[in-house]
C-alpha cells in the first residue's frame, strides 16, 4: 500500500511539473520589428507606431508543443481599438493576419539581453 501511494505521489508531481513547464511563457515585454508585445498572465497586447499614429491589439495566449515537441505560442481572439482611417484598418488588419495563430517560439538569452523568437523573428525583453 505504502509503494502504491509514493508511486501515485510521484507520478502526480512529475504531471504537474510537466505542466507547469508547458504552461511557462513569456513575462512582461519585448520588443523588436518594430512591435511592442507586453504578457501578462494569459493575455498580449501588442503595440506598434505607424505613420501617424500608435495601433494596439489584444488578445490572449497559450503555451503548447508542435508534434515534433516544440514549443509554441498560440494567440487568439487578437482585437483592437477603432482606428481613425482606412490606412489603419488595414494596419490592423494585417498585424492580426501576423500574429492571430499557432507560431513557433523559442527563448533564450545572448549578449543583447533576454529574448524570445516568434517564427524566428527575436524580441528583446525591456
Amino acid at each position: 500500500m505504502k509503494k502504491t501511494l509514493r508511486l501515485v505521489s510521484i507520478v502526480l508531481v512529475v504531471v504537474m511539473l510537466a505542466a507547469a513547464l508547458v504552461s511557462c511563457g513569456p513575462s512582461g515585454s519585448y520588443g523588436g520589428d518594430g512591435y511592442t508585445m507586453k504578457f501578462s498572465g494569459s493575455k498580449v497586447t501588442i503595440t506598434w507606431k505607424g505613420v501617424t499614429d500608435t495601433y494596439t491589439i489584444s488578445g490572449s495566449f497559450k503555451m503548447g508543443k508542435d508534434d515534433d515537441g516544440n514549443q509554441t505560442i498560440t494567440m487568439s481572439d487578437l482585437k483592437s481599438g477603432e482606428t481613425s482611417s482606412l490606412l489603419g484598418d488595414a494596419a490592423v488588419s494585417v498585424a492580426i493576419a501576423a500574429f492571430e495563430g499557432t507560431h513557433s517560439y523559442n527563448a533564450g538569452k545572448d549578449n543583447d539581453g533576454s529574448y524570445i523568437e516568434l517564427d524566428g523573428a527575436r524580441y528583446y525583453k525591456k
